[in-house]
This record gives C-alpha cells, structure tokens and sequence, in this order.
C-alpha cells in the first residue's frame, strides 16, 4: 500500500513541469496543430544513452497579414519576420506556418548503478531548448528552418525528471548523476527539406507513399548533416509530412496540418531509414573526463503506426540508432508516444 502512494506522489510532481512547458508556447496563439511527444527506452526494454525525452509543440496556421505590424498570430509574425530578416522565406512557397517546440532530452551512460565516473561511456546529461520555426510547403516538398536555443546541465532538470520516474515506475535510482555535463548555454540553426517522390493509390482505397529528405544543423550541442527516406502505407492519412531528416536521431513526428485527409478516420504504417554526418555532438565530444573514440556517421531507423480519428492523431514509434564508439558498435533504442490535435 505504501508503495502506491510513493507513484501517485510522484506522478503528482510532474504536474508542474508540464504546466511550465504548456506555459511557455503563446496561449494568445490561435493554434492550428498542438502536439505532445513521450519517449522513453522502457519500451526497448533498456536504461542508457538516450533514455527519455518529452516535448510539446505547436504550429500556428498559415501565417497571412504578417506585412501589416498589427497583425500577430500568436507570435507567429515575429517569428515570421525574423526568419524573412535572414532571407530564409521562399516566394514560391503557397503555405507558411510557424511554429514552437519546448522539450527536454535525458541522456546516461549504460551502466547506472554505480556512483563512480564511467570514462568509456557516454556522460550523464540533459538538455532543456526551445526550437522556433518556420515551415513552408508548395505542391511535394515540404522544408523547415529554425533556429534553437536552449541549456545543457543541471538546471535542465534531467535529474530531477529521471529520479522521479523510476520512483513513479518502481525502476531503480540511477547513481551517477553528480558526473552529468556542467551548465552551458545552447545555440543552433537548422533547415531541412523533405520531397514526396513518389505515390500512388490503389483501387482499395489505400495509398503508399515515399518520401526523401535531407538536412543540416549547425550548433554547439550538434553540427551536422543528414539524408533520409521514408514510406508510408494507409487510408486517410494527410499528405503533408514536415520535414524529418534524422538528426540526433529520426523523430517520425513532422506533421503540418491534416488539411489534406480524406474522411474523419484513417490510418498509415511508416518505415524510415535516415544517415547522419556528425561533426560535434556535445554529448559525445565535450567532456575532458571521457575518452570515446567514435566514426562521425550514425545509422537511424523508426517504424511507426499512426491513426486518425477526426482532429485527433496518435502514433506509436520504435526508434533505432546504429553508431560506431570504441569500435564497438553502439545499438541505442527507444519508444515514443506522439498526441496531435487539430483546433
């Protein structure tokens, strides 16, 4: 009975923090798309490297009337504006969004249960960032800018999170997190573009799809590039796919709006498979204390299923990462829980 009332505690405790990222996208906006992300390697069952991250996310509609400086959607325009500072808005593009993200990433060497410092083996980290974006689409492509900024260290509170939820799940406390990566500040700039390439509907009613993409970021939690593919088979599901090219991992969760779906149900099964170039990885590059000899390409791959139910969409996703440390070959696996509603 005890043990019952320790999860219900400490479930509790996460109220706050998902109120303070709910709290940090505009309430103001007149919200085309919320979403939230879960993930977690549980699922895998396993307890390293990239271990848990949650996000919450939101993209305004098409952004009109940004020229007129009464005009705001939410902060949309702001948003909008800065980006067609830097040159970054297309003219041919039909549709523009933008859009924030709030998240934060919980990274641990493998092995948890010792208090002593592991120097062969990823640090302990986390990392708390906003993402600001701009999303243009026309016709087959779909590209994304952004810029992030955020911190790494302590004050992300990755410990507190990941302590609470073994508490919460009844996992054991993980040990070494007085050896997590000091406090710094985080800046990135990002593009990526994804192609619909291919697509076809058969006589059944349901459709297939193949999509590429690529991208880069460049930054001091990652610089890099990235190249990836992806198809989908379903019923129903919206044509537009946001960019996804698979750095630091492919995130499968990209979607614009669901304008284009046919009917107030569907359903699609989606398999990915994306190779990145990494020329700095803060996790991986910047701890003096630590000793990893790794290649600077990473494999990734997700297999996900998604349904739709009017506004509503929810999509299940195993995530894979294939990378070379020590010359030994590092496997990194996770799970997500991706909510989406349309308002």
């Amino acid at each position: 009975m005890f043990l019952p009332s320790i999860r219900i505690r400490s479930a509790i405790a996460f109220i706050p923090i998902i109120l303070v990222i709910a709290a940090a996208i505009p309430l103001t906006a007149s919200a085309d798309l919320w979403s939230i992300d879960l993930q977690n390697d549980i699922v895998t069952g396993t307890d390293e490297h990239y271990t848990n991250g949650i996000s919450v996310n939101w993209i305004s509609d098409p952004v009109e009337g940004c020229d007129d400086l009464s005009v705001d959607t939410g902060g949309g325009c702001g948003i909008f504006n800065l980006f067609s500072a830097f040159s970054l808005v297309n003219e041919e593009s039909e549709h523009i969004a933008v859009g924030y993200r709030i998240a934060q990433d919980v990274y641990t060497p493998s092995n948890t249960r010792t208090e002593e410092l592991i120097t062969n083996d990823i640090p302990y980290a986390g990392y708390l960032h906003a993402r600001y974006s701009l999303f243009e689409w026309r016709d087959q492509i779909v590209s994304s800018s952004y810029f992030s900024i955020g911190l790494v260290g302590p004050l992300s509170g990755a410990e507190w999170a990941q302590k609470s939820l073994h508490r919460l799940i009844g996992n054991e406390e993980p040990m070494g997190w007085e050896h997590q990566l000091q406090n710094q500040p985080i800046l990135g700039f990002g593009y990526s573009r994804s192609i619909r390439s291919w697509s076809t509907r058969f006589e059944n009613g349901t459709q297939l799809d193949w999509i590429n993409s690529f991208g880069f970021e460049v930054g001091n939690f990652m610089t890099g590039c990235s190249v990836g593919s992806l198809v989908r088979y379903g019923v129903g599901y919206p044509l537009e796919l946001g960019p996804d090219s698979g750095m630091g991992g492919a995130t499968g969760n990209g979607r614009i709006a669901f304008g284009s779906r046919d009917g107030s149900m569907g359903w699609s099964l989606n398999l990915g498979t994306y190779l990145s170039g990494v020329a700095y990885s803060m996790i991986l590059d910047s701890s003096d204390e630590h000793d990893l000899d790794r290649k600077p390409y990473i494999h990734a791959g997700i297999i996900s299923i998604s349904f739709f139910i009017s506004d509503f969409e929810f999509t299940f996703s195993i995530h894979s990462i294939r990378t070379l440390t020590n010359d030994v070959i590092q496997a990194i696996n996770w799970g997500s829980l991706s909510f989406s509603l349309l308002t």
